[in-house]
């Protein structure tokens, strides 16, 4: 039997107890007050990761975080139950929006993406929190090259056939980092899009979920950039009014995001390109957004 089954049929749970599904992991609501987390595999959760979690709430994270309360594996899946936070998964919430209720939505979404740098929290490099082995340099552009190159190394020859001119991408990427010019380093989630932010009935946004592997110390409009690109993947109820919307919308409140728009989208699209090996939308998604460039 699937892990994940083995998982939810040992704490009586079915797919209809789903409240969010992020790239990290799977939530299930268990009871009123506590969440099932299961990790995608080769995600191991620690108590490590909600040490972090709450160093980083402590530190100004305008939101709640969760307690880690128990944790096991079955097979390859990881598993967690935590305390729960108030609020649905966007990803859920904008599925039966429209008109006005849903550009609100999408403006707070855009809106938490702009705040996670309001956690005061610092480190005397730039890379990752959590990541292991984490990548780690003296210079953003350092730190972006390296990791994309990993990155694309995990998705392997696959992906370099569907994407004709990949090594040319990757070339044109690393001439364009070095044009970046001083990042004012802060907290950056690294995995902003609707899945991982929940929302209360107002449509305000009550937590953000799965600080993890992708969470580093960079530069924080690359959560801006991610909080727009991601709405571009193929699902049913995104469309490409979204993605607009919520670019207009940093940029006005931060106009320096239209100078590096561009280069985190193409960052993004590296970076996630492993998921070729789960099979999911944001695949196509890389693929698409490296092979036509900028929309």
């Amino acid at each position: 039997m699937h892990a994940l089954r083995i998982i939810l049929e040992r704490f009586g749970l079915t797919d209809s107890d789903l409240v969010a599904e992020g790239g990290e992991s799977t939530v299930f609501a268990l009871g009123s007050d506590k969440i099932l987390r299961v990790g995608r595999s080769g995600v191991t959760l620690t108590t490590r990761k909600y040490e972090l979690v709450h160093e980083i709430s402590s530190h100004g994270l305008p939101w709640a975080v969760p307690r880690l309360l128990d944790h096991g594996s079955v097979g390859d899946r990881h598993y967690a139950i935590e305390t729960g936070l108030p609020g649905r998964s966007l990803d859920i919430v904008l599925q039966r929006l429209d008109g006005k209720p849903r550009v609100r939505a999408l403006r707070n979404y855009a809106e938490g993406a702009l705040r996670i740098r309001e956690a005061r929290i610092r480190r005397p490099w730039f890379g990752e929190l959590y990541h292991e082995p984490p990548v780690r340099r003296e210079t953003w552009p350092a730190y972006l090259e390296e990791r994309a190159r990993l990155q694309i190394g995990k998705a392997g020859e696959a992906f370099a056939a569907e994407v004709p001119g990949l090594e040319e991408a990757m070339q044109r990427f690393v001439t364009d980092i070095k044009t970046l010019g001083p990042i004012d380093v802060g907290l950056v989630h690294g995995d902003y899009f609707p899945g991982n932010v929940l929302v209360d009935e107002d449509l305000e946004i009550t937590g953000v979920i799965d600080f993890g592997w992708s969470t580093l110390m960079g530069d924080p409009r690359l959560d801006a950039v991610c909080a727009s690109a991601f709405l571009e993947v193929d699902r049913p109820w995104c469309t490409p009014v979204d993605a607009e919307l919520v670019r207009q919308y940093v940029v006005e409140r931060d106009p320096s995001v239209a100078s590096v728009f561009d280069v985190y989208r193409t960052f993004c699209a590296l970076h996630f390109s492993f998921v070729i090996h789960y099979g999911i939308p944001l695949y196509r998604w890389c693929v698409q957004a490296l092979r036509e460039g900028p929309p």
